[in-house]
């Protein structure tokens, strides 16, 4: 009979009642595409013959042009990969079900749009999560078929090959370290004197700056000086079976951190394997000091956890020019995520960190860029049926909310904001981000109709995209409903997607940071909050110490709350036995105050001029940097104070 769909096979995990789901797809016409597809099935009489009403076949539903889909459609995937992404347009009266060649089961995630050029047609854009086994050398096509309220059918459709050949299987060593338990006690100090050198780099704000951060370790970061450390580790750089961000299969690198066990038959587990989402240039597999996810890993790892840190698609061993990162490219970067955990649990070596009788608990912690990362690694991970649970979600200052985040810039360049919270963000820092890392992406893997010379002039925004996107042309409707369909604070129904809501979400945001602003941590708890456990901790990262930094370096406040968020992070997984060896305790403002008295020195010895200090800030901002210096108590800093009030004066 044609024209007719294949019913799907039972949803796995009980998934029978998302059948029932009031799923969507997004407004916006230019993007559907819809056509009409008419089918005459042939059949009986001869000229003049007139069928029976029962025997006219139904008409197949229209199809669906998709937003995005993982893999690219028409293309080539591993067989051995079983999960995959379809995304289109649709309206909130749309239910949907699964049918092709594989009887694939499946989840409709549904995120709410807004700001399009037309609002009324299709007010939501829906991520379908599919799930189902291929076999190497077939052909597939997945379908999500949809009726809507209106009794007309629809269908979204993707096409692609399972691969003959894969990559090498399992998790490959390619470099190795190993340290000792002193040595990892060493690792903050040794940061702050090499990475921090970098970040604090200007002489006399510099020295200003690390003298408050220096009162802000002193205060609150006792964990990071003194891990409760009781192993030494092996730290290695490893690649795994994943994809590329056209979902064809790639190895994939990444760090895998564990504890030196000398008595494995005493050794007791921690109780969670810690997954890291690393941050804006960050390169964790990269084996550097220098690197903040790198030491987090080694001072977790001291404590007898298992660490993990996935590189995304263009990061660590597969970046390249030709091979942008998939950045803030949620499915994407969640599918390699869960593809090294995957391996990793397999994989015999590190079965010690798992009991195969029980399911495995994670923890994941990511900061900025892997704030978002980590929340789509939490989304795709809940939508599993897999041995693995996250328990717990750490994520300080990510960018929830590209669109918003991206409009709020825009609103500020065109002096349009009118109090939106959105606005409290550095242009400059905006910029930056959206040239150097979303658009590389964005415009080499999706389809997003424009070009860089549409967005970005020499060294801003172009002013035809600032209006034309805050005015809502319809020219940029597409790039503005991938930014929605990559974000998290409008996700829809999430009590009726998600089956677990077990999970207890730690989120950090500085109040001053102008990197990403504040508004994107409050508007996912709301989301968050009818259905799980969140916790906004509004003590870190936030208070006078940090306001006063943010008056110094709208970028310092954005990176110190990261350390703030690790502290807090290693407080909560302390080791099994609290009572076992430790490193000694140091001071942690120690180092800061040495990078402070080093810059002091630097600006003394080159007889800095006042007169830029005082075009940006006001007499009482200056007798503050003065103050902080003198609480140094040292002759360099107390110097530079002087000749800081002296030139206020003048």
């Amino acid at each position: 009979m044609c024209g007719f769909m294949r019913q799907s096979s039972p949803m796995s995990r009980s998934r029978s009642r998302y059948e029932s789901l009031r799923d969507a797809t997004p407004r916006f016409v230019a993007l559907a595409a819809i056509g009409l597809l008419v089918h005459a099935c042939g059949g009986g009489g001869g000229s003049g013959s007139t069928a029976a009403i029962d025997e006219i076949p139904a008409q197949p539903p229209e199809p669906i042009t998709l937003v995005d889909s993982v893999p690219a459609s028409g293309g080539s995937v591993s067989a051995s990969i079983s999960e995959f992404n379809i995304a289109h347009l649709g309206a909130s009266d749309w239910q949907y079900r699964y049918t092709g060649d594989c009887a694939p089961t499946g989840v409709a995630v549904r995120r709410g749009l807004s700001d399009l050029s037309n609002e009324t047609t299709y007010p939501e854009v829906v991520d379908h999560h599919l799930d189902c086994t291929l076999e190497s050398g077939r052909n597939y096509e997945l379908r999500a078929d949809t009726t809507a309220g209106d009794g007309t059918r629809h269908r979204a459709s993707l096409a692609f090959r399972a691969g003959t050949t894969d990559p090498s299987q399992g998790v490959r060593t390619l470099a190795t370290q190993e340290r000792s338990e002193g040595a990892i006690g060493r690792l903050y100090e040794r940061y702050v004197r090499n990475a921090a050198l970098k970040e604090f780099d200007a002489a006399v704000l510099g020295a200003v700056g690390a003298a408050i951060v220096a009162q802000l370790a002193r205060a609150n970061w006792d964990e990071l000086s003194r891990g409760r450390t009781r192993f030494g580790s092996y730290s290695e750089r490893v690649s795994y079976p994943s994809r590329k961000a056209d979902g064809s299969a790639a190895m994939l690198s990444g760090l895998i951190v564990r504890p030196r066990i000398i008595d494995e038959a005493n050794f007791v587990r921690p109780g969670r394997v810690v997954v890291l989402s690393h941050s804006t240039g960050s390169h964790p597999s990269n084996l550097d000091i220098e690197d903040a996810w790198f030491m987090l890993g080694n001072l977790l790892a001291g404590r007898g956890y298992l660490v993990l840190a996935p590189d995304n698609w263009g990061n660590g061993e597969t970046a390249g020019e030709d091979t942008p990162e998939t950045y803030m490219m949620a499915s994407r970067v969640a599918n390699t995520s869960l593809d090294m955990i995957h391996a990793v649990r397999e994989d015999e070596r590190f079965q010690t960190f798992f009991d195969p009788a029980q399911t495995a608990d994670l923890a994941v912690i990511g900061y900025s860029q892997g704030g978002h990362s980590g929340m789509a690694l939490w989304l795709a991970h809940a939508l599993e049926a897999r041995d693995t649970k996250i328990r717990e979600v750490y994520i300080g200052a990510g960018p929830y909310d590209l669109h918003r985040m991206l409009q709020g810039g825009l609103l500020r360049l065109a002096n349009r904001c009118e109090n939106n919270a959105w606005c409290e963000i550095d242009v400059q820092a905006l910029h930056y981000y959206v040239e150097r890392w979303v658009t590389p992406g964005y415009f080499r893997y999706l389809e997003t109709g424009l070009t860089s010379e549409d967005v970005l002039v020499d060294e801003g925004f172009a002013s035809s995209f600032v209006t034309g996107y805050l005015d809502l042309e319809d020219k940029f409707d597409t790039f503005k409903v991938l930014l929605q369909l990559n974000s998290f604070t409008n996700l829809m129904d999430l009590i009726g997607t998600v089956e677990s809501t077990d999970t207890l979400f730690h989120l950090f945001h500085a109040k001053e940071d102008s990197v990403v602003p504040r508004q994107s941590s409050i508007d996912l708890s709301n989301t968050l909050m009818p259905a799980f456990n969140v916790a906004l901790h509004s003590g870190e990262c936030n208070g006078n110490l940090f306001n006063q930094l943010s008056r110094l370096e709208t970028g310092a406040v954005h990176s110190v709350c990261a350390l703030e968020m690790f502290n807090r992070v290693l407080k909560d997984l302390h080791p099994v036995d609290a009572s076992g060896a430790s490193s000694p305790w140091q001071d942690a403002g120690a180092p800061w105050q040495a990078l402070a008295e080093q810059r002091a020195l630097q600006a003394i010895q080159e007889q800095f001029d006042l007169k830029d200090l005082k075009g940006r800030w006001s007499a009482e901002d200056i007798e503050s940097m003065a103050a902080n210096l003198e609480a140094m108590r040292s002759p360099a800093a107390g110097e530079l104070a002087e000749r800081l009030r002296m030139g206020a004066t003048k």
